[in-house]
């Protein structure tokens, strides 16, 4: 077997990426994801650099976040393809805190994105859903803007992510549920022709409400099972992990 070493900043060395700059405050792999051929990195603590409307004064967003893909080129070395951005970076959004690949699907949480409502969507977060077009570049879906937001204050919509087929699974583990605090929720967004749906609550049992079980915390999903972690649940002993498998 052998290893690659892949930074945000590399030039190519022989048949290896090399860091040619790097910070740790990048977090760079904090998220990683990989499906055949593309490998896709988180880096939630990156900064970004934007420009105003009137275009004459730049300024650093600080921890905005940035995601990576990569595709391995035939036997050959891994290319960085697309640097991904949050369409309305935000200071300490964490784009990329998340990340989620299968097929021609790349899905990147933003758990700490501010919610539209005013006061109400502190932290409420959101996701972004990219496609591989047939030019082969990736870019944002255009339905619904490929971006979908939690709403519901310090929900973390996005903090984890899973994705198979036609079907994205979302963890929301700051959600609140029926006035308990951080009980979680995991939501669906499936794509049933062309276009992705609003993604839709999975309501966990009334008996498993416990306030801090943080329900949705990890994520994984395969064809028809979702594997959803709640490691606050056994009274912050250990973490227990719910299957749920859905029936046609």
């Amino acid at each position: 077997m052998t290893t690659q070493k892949i930074t945000q900043n590399y030039e190519k060395l022989d048949n290896s990426l090399v860091s040619v700059k790097e910070s740790m405050r990048d977090f760079f792999g904090y998220a990683v994801a990989a499906k055949q051929q593309t490998v896709v990195v988180g880096a939630p603590g990156q900064d970004v650099l934007a420009t105003n409307s009137n275009r004459r004064h730049n300024h650093i967003i600080r921890n905005a976040g940035m995601a990576y893909i990569y595709e391995r080129q035939t036997n050959g070395p891994w290319d960085l393809k697309r640097t991904l951005m949050p369409p309305s970076a935000e200071g300490s959004g964490r784009f990329g805190d998340a990340v989620a690949t299968a097929g021609k699907t790349v899905v990147v949480g933003m758990p700490k994105k501010d919610g539209e409502a005013t006061g109400l969507g502190i932290n409420a977060g959101a996701i972004y859903i990219y496609e591989k077009m047939k030019n082969g570049l990736w870019d944002m879906t255009p339905v619904g803007s490929g971006t979908f937001a939690g709403g519901m204050r310090s929900a973390r919509f996005g903090y984890a992510v899973g994705v198979s087929g036609d079907t994205i699974v979302i963890g929301a583990p700051g959600q609140d549920v029926a006035g308990r605090k951080n009980v979680g929720a995991i939501f669906l967004c499936e794509r049933p022709h062309d276009d992705w749906r609003e993604p839709e609550r999975l309501l966990p049992q009334p008996v498993n409400l416990p306030e801090n079980q943080e329900l949705g915390r990890a994520v994984a999903i395969d064809k028809d099972m979702i594997v959803v972690g709640a490691p606050g649940e056994a009274a912050a002993i250990r973490g227990r992990g719910g299957v749920d498998e859905r029936q046609e």
